[in-house]
């Protein structure tokens, strides 16, 4: 027997209460009723019908439900309207609507593409509703997508998306669903794959055994999506079987684990993860580098010091983002590193690692060490500010601008302009009304933004006492008549051949005044 009334008599039932409703909403029924009678009305144009339908999501009655559910279920009508209804049904969430909107699922008709858009509509709507009903065609539709070659390939590929994504929405309910595409041999590899991704992401441990022994599938795509999926779940039962996976032919695979490891946390994969350093796959040296990081167990310092040296960009950049993670212990030793010279690591190299330490503890640490005896320590932790950016960095920086280490001071001037913090500008100005003709150099590019008036001839006097190639390039560029001459002319007297024009005013660059 339906366990639903009829929509006539729910119509008749809403009339009966209408006075009721007016005293317990305050939305007001006559408004209802205009909007309702503008939905039926097949004669009134579709966007006024569809702006009805949008509006009808305000009235959480059975009067609306049913009349939205009644347009929706006439499939002779407009199918712009009918998704704008479903939209409404999902936002009004009543369980009434998820056996109508699943029903719709079925319809096919000449344009395809607007039947896709259409469903994918319907399929939202079922994913806010959050019905459990929804589940079983939500699989099914993940089971019908077809390998890439299919002509209906692309609409089915955005409808099991959307399907995915409901059932993500609808939670633990569609683990058990979603396993039995992995237990079905005649399932697709296509909707195995979407299944386990969206395993991972419900994150049910539900999921971590039937997922383990998808590990050995044969299909690389598989084991890929598996990987992901149980990083994502971060289940412990998981470790051993992914650090097996470290060893894997395939350099995605054994990258993919690696940084599942890393999401996971377990000080058992430290070693496999530092042997793997050496791979010969740079994807899997800075998967590698990256797991560590997010284990910060010490143990990991050195061998990614060791492959701060390695050629590949993505490496050594995963290594510094590593040793930050590492805080407190990986700072000591690279500070041990800058006085005892004992690695061929640049400067820079260490200022960057040590920039991505920023925790708490890890950035008093770095302040503190701007007091250090070893002017080279002090550089680098400047610079290391440059990439960190606390602003609890900025009053120590400014004192350093006196330090007597000429190194220092052009590190603390260069790294203070880059702050948007108002003691670190009024830090730099002071230099002007002090006219620091060394600091001003330094923070030529700062000067140059600010475009004082009348600051020139302070500006030229650094250029001439203090200045580079650098900063006459920048004098060039600057889009002051003043400095360009200057630049010029010092480019010249230092016998250096600058064959580009002054780039022009207003594009993208070093410009006079582009900060006032």
């Amino acid at each position: 027997m339906n366990k639903y009334l009829p929509l006539s008599i729910i119509c008749l039932f809403c009339v009966a209460i209408s006075a009721i409703y007016t005293s317990t909403t305050g939305c007001s029924p006559s408004k209802m009723d205009q909007l309702i009678e503008t939905l039926m009305d097949k004669t009134v144009h579709f966007h006024d019908r569809k702006d009805a339908a949008w509006a009808l999501r305000e009235y959480n009655t059975p009067k609306a439900i049913g009349a939205l559910i009644y347009v929706l279920k006439d499939t002779l009508d407009d199918l712009d309207v009918r998704s704008s209804v479903a939209e409404s049904l999902g936002a009004i969430k009543d369980t009434a609507a998820v056996i109508p909107l699943i029903n719709t699922l079925g319809e096919r008709g000449d344009n395809d593409f607007r039947y896709t858009r259409f469903h994918q509509r319907v399929i939202l709507s079922l994913g806010e509703i959050g019905d459990e009903r929804s589940i079983k065609p939500f699989v099914e539709i993940l089971k019908s997508e077809e390998e890439p070659d299919n002509s209906d390939f692309f609409g089915m590929r955005q409808l099991s998306g959307t399907a995915g994504s409901a059932l993500t929405r609808i939670g633990s309910a569609s683990v058990i669903p979603l396993l039995s595409i992995l237990k079905d041999e005649s399932s697709k590899e296509v909707a195995r794959i979407r299944a386990i991704k969206i395993l991972g992401n419900l994150q049910d441990t539900t999921s971590v055994l039937p997922l383990i022994i998808e590990l050995n599938d044969d299909s690389q795509k598989i084991r890929e999506e598996t990987i992901n999926s149980l990083g994502k779940i971060m289940d412990q039962r998981a470790v051993r079987p992914l650090i097996l996976s470290l060893n894997d032919s395939n350099f995605n695979i054994r990258a993919k684990s690696a940084i599942a490891l890393g999401m996971i946390k377990n000080d058992i994969a430290i070693e496999p993860l530092i042997s793997i350093l050496s791979d010969k796959n740079s994807y899997v040296r800075a998967s590698a580098a990256f797991a560590l990081g997010e284990l910060h167990n010490k143990r990991a310092i050195r061998p990614l010091i060791s492959i701060l040296k390695d050629k590949n960009q993505n490496v050594y950049r995963s290594s510094e983002e590593a040793l930050g993670k590492l805080g407190k212990p990986a700072i000591e030793y690279l500070v041990s590193i800058i006085k005892e010279k004992e690695i061929n690591v640049s400067q820079d190299q260490i200022a960057r690692a040590l920039g991505h330490a920023t925790d708490m503890e890890s950035t008093d640490l770095l302040i503190g060490l701007l007091n250090d005896e070893n002017s080279d320590v002090r550089t680098i932790v400047i610079y290391s500010f440059y990439y960190n950016k606390d602003s609890s960095s900025v009053e120590p920086l400014i004192l350093r601008l006196k330090d007597r280490d000429k190194e220092v001071r052009k590190a603390a001037a260069r790294v203070l302009e880059c702050f948007n913090n108002t003691k670190a500008s009024e830090a730099l100005r002071a230099a002007l009304n002090e006219k620091n003709l060394e600091i001003i150099s330094y923070s030529y590019a700062y000067f140059i933004r600010i475009g004082v008036e009348g600051t020139e001839e302070l500006l030229i006097s650094a250029l001439d006492k203090h200045g580079n190639k650098d900063m006459a390039i920048g004098f060039l560029n600057s889009g002051n008549f003043k400095l360009i001459d200057k630049g010029r002319e010092w480019l010249d007297k230092n016998n250096y051949e600058v064959y580009s024009t002054p780039v022009p005013s207003g594009s993208e660059g070093l410009k006079w005044g582009q900060n006032r």
